[in-house]
């Protein structure tokens, strides 16, 4: 979370508008910022095994990242679409988001592992809806004055990071709900009030929410049951308390 907090919030790496040309945001502090805090380490040396995904659009697939320097592994696989500039392999290859194709990447996680599966998932259920006037939306002069002098946050209409963004998530959301988990287990965790997708200064509260609430779940299963049980079992438990809110 110190990481996190000197990534999004401190360095204000995810707000930086750019000529959107190539993308909405400057990649640039974004990327320093990660090799900072990941260095020169590569996926193959870590202590752990690890895998990334990404949206290959030169092969219309999945591209999991098993090799190569960790900073650019997770650079590529958050490019959001247009809000950040894609990542190209040596072949020349298009890589962005892997939430594309395989937010979830469940599929992937069988193929290079055994034994189950733990799948968070960071939703508070609440609709996304904006109250905002349609005909108030200024024109391109209207626009750039408002970009310019901070004027059009009195419009509240949805902005572009705010669309992408969201657009990214609509299949994850649907491809969550439609996931057989077999043997998986998916534990959904409560968020901070009124967080948004791309509201970086909520994530250590989310962590911490989080944390609290997956400790009080697991506090109140069978010690001497197996680590996968009280998983599961604190998994239901914290769905049950979710429905019965």
């Amino acid at each position: 979370m110190r990481r996190c907090n000197e990534i999004f919030v401190t360095s204000r790496a995810m707000n930086r508008l750019n000529v959107p040309l190539y993308s909405v945001l400057d990649h640039r502090i974004f990327d320093a910022q990660l090799a900072k805090h990941f260095g020169d380490g590569l996926i193959e040396d870590l202590a752990m095994p690890f895998f990334a995904v990404s949206s290959n659009l030169s092969r219309n697939d999945i591209h999991v990242h098993r090799s190569g320097p960790l900073w650019k592994a997770v650079r590529t696989s958050g490019s959001i679409p247009a809000l950040l500039p894609p990542i190209l392999t040596g072949e020349g290859e298009v890589l962005i988001d892997g939430g594309l194709l395989e937010n979830v990447p469940l599929e992937t996680m069988r193929r290079v592992k055994s034994g189950p599966n733990i799948v968070f998932d960071f939703n508070n259920g609440s609709n996304w809806q904006v109250q905002a006037d349609y005909d108030a939306l200024p024109g391109r002069l209207g626009a750039l004055r408002g970009f310019l002098f901070k004027r059009s946050r009195k419009n509240r209409f949805p902005r572009i990071p705010s669309i992408l963004s969201r657009s990214m998530i609509i299949n994850s959301r649907r491809e969550t709900g439609r996931m057989d988990m077999g043997r998986d287990i998916l534990v959904k965790l409560p968020t901070a009030p009124r967080a948004n997708f791309l509201d970086w200064t909520k994530g250590q509260q989310n962590y911490e929410i989080g944390h609290q609430t997956l400790t009080t779940a697991l506090a109140e299963t069978d010690p001497g049951a197996a680590p996968d049980v009280r998983m599961r079992d604190a998994a239901r438990r914290m769905a049950d308390s979710d429905l019965a809110g």
